[in-house]
C-alpha cells in the first residue's frame, strides 16, 4: 500500500466547485431529453435558491401547467403526461431565500429517447487499486469511443486516457478508460465520464459519506453537471464503482459489516445523486472481490465473503469478478495490463445491467447438498458449461476446492463437473462433524497472491464466456488469454442434507440438482409429466406413467382426487409444502382461465394412505363460477422451494 500525498489536491478540488456553484445567480440554459410521453429537463443551480418551479405548456399555447410533482430542490426534473410528438415548452423558475426568482425556459418533443444527450457519470471510490497504484506504464493512451473524464481543476471534460487525470502519480493505468471504452464497444452510443475520487490505504470510514473523497466525488457529479449542460447534453449518475477492501481486511472487519458497508456506499451515492441530478433511474454499484488479503499476512478471507454476500442480498449491488485471476505488481497492486483488463469486465458487466436491463451476477454458488461422502455445488453459470482451466491459473490443489467441518473427519479425494452448471466433490469418507462447509479460493499461504502461485488463495473454476478482451497485445501473457472468462468467486458456504427432492434425483439421474435430464422442468420419459410432478406423485421419471388424478363425483361441488407426499405442512389444495414442493389445485371453466386459493378450492377432508410417505386427498370447487352444474376442469400446480 502507498501512504496518501495529494489529500491537499482534493481539498482544493472541492473548494474550487464550491466557488464554481456560488457564481450563478441565474440559470444559464435548461436542457430538454425527450422521452416517451415525458420530458426530463436540467439544469445549473442557482445560488441561494430554496426550490425551482416547473412548469409546461404546448408550444403555441399560453397558459402554464404545474409539471407532478410542481417543485423539487434538486436540478432535474421530469413532466409527464405528455403527447408524444407534440412540441412543448418548459419553464423552470429558481425561488430564491430573498422571495425573489428567476426563470428559464427550454422546449422539447416527447418520443424516442436520444442517447447522445446523455452523458453517463460513473463515480470511481476506493483504495490504491482504484487509483491505479503500480500499473506502470499507462497504455490505453488514445480514446476511440468519445468517453470523457474532468481535468484536473474539473473546469473541462477532456478524452478519457491514461492516466487518469485522478491516477496516483500521473503515470499509471487505471482501470476507468477500459472500463468505458469496453462497454461503448459493446453499446455503442454510450458515453461514459468516469470521476475517480478514491484514496490510498484508506478504510471504508476514511471513504464514506461525509469525508473528504466522497465529497471530491460529489464536487465532480456537480461539476460534471455543469459542464454537460454547457454542451447542450443531460448528466446522469449511471453508477458507482468501488475498488476496496485491503484495509478493512487487515483490520479484521467481519463480513457482514462490510457487506453493510457496500449497501451503506450504495444508498449515500443513489440518494445524493438523485437529489442533485434530479435522476429517478437507480445508481448501482459494482466491486470487485478482493483477493490480497495474503499480502497482510492473512491466510483467510473476511471482506472478500462480505463482498460476496452483499451481492447476493441486494439487487443494486454487482460483483464484478474475483481479483485472482489478475496478475499482481506485488503483494497489493496490480500491473497496468490487469487493471485494463479488470477495467474490460467491469465494462462487460456494467452494459448487461446499464443498457440490456439486466441483472449482473458473477459465477458463484447457488446451492450446495451433500449425500453420504458426495458434495454437489450448483453454480449460477453465466456462460454455461463450467470448464477447469490451468492454464490461466495453474493448478490447484481439488482446483480451489476445500472442505472444513468441526473436526477435520473428511477431505477432498477428487472434483468432477458433472453438469454444466454443477461442480461434485467427493470426499475421502462420509463426515462425522457438524458446521460442514465447502469453500472456494478462499485459504492461501501469507505474501502469495495472483493466478501463478498455488500457494495463493485462487482455483481453476470459469465458464466459457468467449467475448474477447477488447485490448490482447504484447503487454497481455499468452497464459491470461483473450476472452473474459468468468471465474468462480471465493465463497465459504454451509453444506446442507440433500432434500428429499435431491435424494429422488441422485437416485433416479446420478445428479442431486436440478440441471441438464434432472432439471425439474424436463421430461425425459416424454410422458407429458414434468420431472417435478414425477416427484410429487410418487412416479419414476424415466417410465412413461399416467397421473392417477381423478374427478369425485362424492361431494356437493366438482373435486379432485390426486396423491401426495405426506406429513406436510400448510393447507391442502392451496399451499401444501412436503418434501421440497409446493402442491396447489387450479380449477376452470374453460381450460385456459385458472382460479387458485382459499376463496376457489378448499379440501374436504378426505386423507387415506396410499404407501409409504404418500397420501390420497380430495378437494374441491367453491368458487360460484365453478359450482354451477358445469364442467370444470383441474390441475395441479408444483413449485419447488429448494
Amino acid at each position: 500500500m502507498v501512504t496518501p500525498t495529494r489529500l491537499p489536491f482534493a481539498l482544493a478540488c472541492a473548494v474550487l466547485w464550491l466557488c464554481l456553484v456560488a457564481s450563478h445567480t441565474s440559470f444559464g440554459g435548461c436542457v430538454v431529453m425527450p422521452m416517451h410521453e415525458r420530458l426530463f429537463v436540467q439544469w445549473l443551480p442557482v445560488a441561494n435558491a430554496v426550490r425551482y418551479d416547473v412548469e409546461f405548456r404546448p408550444v403555441g399555447q399560453s397558459t402554464w401547467q404545474p409539471a407532478t410533482p410542481p417543485s423539487t430542490t434538486a436540478c432535474g426534473a421530469y413532466v409527464r403526461g405528455l403527447t408524444d410528438r407534440l412540441a412543448y415548452e418548459v419553464r423552470t423558475t429558481a425561488i430564491l431565500g430573498d422571495g425573489s426568482s428567476t426563470a428559464d425556459t427550454g422546449t422539447g418533443t416527447p418520443g424516442a429517447t436520444n442517447p447522445g444527450l446523455w452523458l453517463n457519470q460513473v463515480l470511481q471510490n476506493g483504495q490504491s487499486l482504484c487509483v491505479g497504484t503500480k500499473g506502470f506504464n499507462a497504455l490505453t493512451t488514445s480514446q476511440l469511443y468519445g468517453n470523457l473524464m474532468l481535468n484536473a481543476a474539473q473546469s473541462a471534460l477532456v478524452p478519457l486516457v491514461e492516466p487518469h487525470t485522478r491516477a496516483l502519480t500521473g503515470v499509471e493505468e487505471t482501470n476507468a478508460s477500459a472500463m468505458a471504452n469496453r462497454l461503448s464497444s459493446l453499446a455503442p452510443g454510450f458515453t461514459s465520464v468516469v470521476s475517480i475520487h478514491g484514496w490510498p490505504y484508506s478504510s471504508y470510514g476514511e471513504l464514506k459519506k461525509g469525508t473528504t473523497p466522497y465529497a471530491l466525488g460529489m464536487s465532480q457529479m456537480q461539476s460534471t453537471h455543469a459542464l454537460a449542460l454547457a454542451a447542450q447534453r443531460v448528466n446522469r449518475v449511471a453508477a458507482v464503482t468501488i475498488i476496496h477492501g485491503e484495509s478493512d481486511d487487515s483490520a479484521g472487519v467481519p463480513a457482514s459489516t462490510y457487506a453493510n458497508a457496500l449497501a451503506e456506499w450504495q444508498h449515500d451515492y443513489e440518494t445524493d445523486a438523485r437529489a442533485f441530478t434530479g435522476q429517478e433511474e437507480a445508481v448501482p454499484l459494482f466491486t470487485t472481490q478482493m483477493s490480497s488479503w495474503t499480502g497482510g499476512n492473512r491466510t483467510t478471507p473476511s471482506v472478500a465473503i462480505g463482498q460476496l454476500s452483499a451481492a447476493r442480498t441486494s439487487s443494486k449491488i454487482h460483483l464484478v469478478m474475483p481479483a485472482y485471476v489478475l496478475e499482481y505488481a506485488d503483494q497489493w497492486h496490480l500491473k497496468a495490463w490487469s487493471y485494463r483488463r479488470m477495467g474490460e469486465y467491469f465494462g462487460k458487466a456494467m452494459k448487461q445491467v446499464l443498457v440490456d436491463g439486466q441483472s449482473f451476477k458473477p459465477l458463484m454458488p447457488l446451492r450446495i447438498a451433500r449425500i453420504g461422502n458426495v458434495i454437489e455445488a450448483q453454480f449460477h453459470v453465466p456462460v454455461p458449461p463450467l470448464e477447469f482451466d490451468t492454464t490461466a491459473v495453474v493448478a490447484k490443489a481439488a482446483y480451489g476446492f476445500e472442505y472444513s467441518d468441526a473436526s477435520s473427519s473428511a477431505t477432498i479425494a477428487s472434483v468432477s463437473l458433472p453438469a454444466s452448471d454443477t461442480a461434485r466433490i467427493t470426499l475421502d469418507q462420509m463426515p462425522s462433524a457438524t458446521n460442514e462447509r465447502l469453500r472456494y479460493a478462499f485459504t492461501g499461504m501469507p505474501m502469495a497472491v495472483g493466478p501463478r502461485s498455488p500457494d495463493a488463495p485462487n482455483g481453476n473454476v470459469r465458464d466459457s464466456d468467449a467475448t474477447p478482451a477488447l485490448y490482447h497485445d504484447a503487454n497481455v501473457p499468452s497464459w491470461a488469454g483473450g476472452y473474459l472468462r468468468n471465474w468462480c468467486v471465493t465463497f465459504d458456504d454451509p453444506v446442507m442434507p440433500a432434500s428429499a427432492l435431491m435424494q429422488w434425483r441422485y437416485q433416479h439421474f446420478n445428479l442431486m440438482m436440478s440441471t441438464g435430464d434432472a432439471s425439474d422442468q424436463a421430461d425425459p420419459d416424454h410422458d407429458g409429466l414434468k420431472n417435478l410432478a414425477e416427484f410429487a406423485l410418487g412416479f419414476d421419471p424415466l417410465t412413461a406413467s399416467v397421473w392417477e388424478g381423478r374427478a369425485s363425483t362424492g361431494e356437493t361441488s366438482p373435486a379432485l382426487e390426486y396423491t401426495q407426499p405426506s406429513s406436510g405442512l400448510g393447507t391442502i389444495g392451496v399451499n401444501y409444502a412436503a418434501s421440497g414442493v409446493i402442491i396447489a389445485v387450479e380449477a376452470s371453466e374453460n381450460g385456459r382461465d385458472w382460479l387458485s386459493g382459499e376463496t376457489q378450492v378448499e379440501w374436504t377432508g378426505f386423507r387415506q394412505p396410499a404407501g409409504v410417505g404418500r397420501e390420497r386427498v380430495r378437494v374441491r370447487a367453491i368458487a360460484p363460477e365453478l359450482t354451477a352444474g358445469t364442467k370444470v376442469f383441474f390441475r395441479l400446480r408444483m413449485e419447488s422451494v429448494e
